[in-house]
């Protein structure tokens, strides 16, 4: 059983007042347990100011997080306020510690070299498991940076090969930028980071389960399609025809030569009776279709429309249906949410939080926004279903611990 706690400040330019306000809350706290970690949500201001590297630094326990655009933590710590007020709270930019204490799970924050001197990520993560990881490993938080060098499907896949059964969830740092990825940072104790990335493994008597949204199926669109070549994240061919010939027949754009496509379109692709996102990010001069992630060849797929009051849906019906099956020994909630899902509510970006927390009442919530996600989804093969680790695009991803 995990015990969650929460401390916070909003002192971005006085890094000792910032601190000494969280050592404050720490010791008000209750008693921690044998075992504890933090997990460290926070704008890149902390980043800029220093006050994000002098707080991990001065911490009495292993941290791991990173850099993110909101974050929303209830835990024992603030059980006393309402979700409103937590909102409210969070207007402006907030540095949150969540604690996790225990005294039958252990943590270990892992965090690797710097990327520059790797060809790969699984060369860049060896170092960050044992060989092999004992039985007991239950779970892998991710806090990655450094996507325009390593994918994200090549950080699930180096996952799988060093703890190849072990559920990953988490997320790459994001920003406020357009690209969302202007200035983003990991952190552990070491300090904070722009190349390196932030594990945090869970060992012990832990039983993690997932549930990811996307939309409601009333926003997929027109008849399923087969992507048959591809290179890299870019779409060459559909249905064995070139991508602008299904596009124009499919009345998404006009002519073959048309930049018009819209940035609320996705692919949903089915894998092994699994669905998964792939954003449409644009189409190359070459007029191949570039997307969020790779697709396998060979991967049926339907269009998606996004928008703002179906993506709190399709939020609000997978929160429900997680809740209902929430037991006794189910310990809380960490949820990693597309930072687009955010930016689709427009002036009211809290609207996605304020979603969640209503739904979820009996056990502590955190919630941040990732620019790309990681989570574990359900595939079916021979009548059998397993979790499988997945690089994610404009997803909401939810862990139940």
């Amino acid at each position: 059983m995990i015990k969650f706690y929460s401390a916070y400040t909003y002192q971005i330019d006085d890094e000792k007042s910032a601190l000494e306000e969280i050592l404050n809350q720490i010791d008000k706290s209750e008693k921690l347990l044998k075992n504890t970690v933090g997990i460290v949500l926070c704008h890149n201001e902390y980043a800029f100011s220093g006050a994000a590297a002098f707080i991990v630094k001065n911490l009495p326990f292993d941290v791991a997080g990173y850099t993110t655009t909101k974050e929303y933590a209830k835990t024992e710590s603030n059980a006393g306020k309402n979700c409103d007020d937590l909102i409210a709270d969070e207007t402006e930019f907030r540095f949150e510690l969540v604690i996790m204490t225990s005294d039958d799970v252990s943590f270990k924050v892992s965090v690797s070299e710097p990327n520059g001197g790797f060809e790969t990520s699984e060369e860049l993560l060896a170092d960050c498991f044992l060989s092999p990881e004992p039985d007991d490993l239950k779970l892998v938080f991710t806090f990655l940076t450094g996507m325009a060098k390593f994918s994200g499907d090549s950080f699930v896949r180096a996952v799988k090969k060093y703890a190849p059964s072990v559920p990953a969830v988490g997320g790459f740092s994001v920003d406020d930028s357009p690209s969302y990825a202007d200035d983003t940072f990991t952190i552990d104790n070491g300090g904070v980071y722009e190349d390196r990335c932030v594990l945090l493994k869970v060992y012990g008597n832990i039983n993690p389960r997932f549930y990811s949204a996307v939309v409601t199926d009333s926003k997929i669109i027109g008849t399923s399609a087969f992507i048959t070549e591809t290179e890299g994240t870019k779409v060459l061919k559909i249905n064995d025809r070139p991508v602008t010939e299904y596009l124009v027949k499919s009345g998404l754009i006009n002519s073959v030569h048309s930049d018009s496509l819209s940035a609320n379109l996705s692919f949903l692709i089915r894998e092994k009776h699994a669905d998964y996102c792939r954003v449409l990010m644009n189409m190359t001069a070459d007029e191949k279709l570039n997307l969020g992630g790779e697709v396998p060849v060979g991967s049926e797929f339907r269009l998606a429309i996004f928008e703002a009051e179906d993506i709190l849906k399709a939020t609000t019906e997978t929160v429900k249906a997680a809740a209902s099956e929430f037991c006794d020994s189910d310990s809380g909630v960490i949820i990693f949410s597309c930072q687009s899902r955010c930016v689709l509510m427009g002036d009211e970006p809290f609207r996605g939080i304020q979603a969640v927390c209503e739904a979820v009442e009996s056990l502590p919530l955190v919630m941040t926004y990732a620019g790309g996600e990681v989570g574990p989804i359900k595939k079916t093969e021979n009548s059998k279903s397993y979790y499988s680790n997945q690089f994610h695009n404009q997803t909401f991803v939810m862990c139940v611990l």
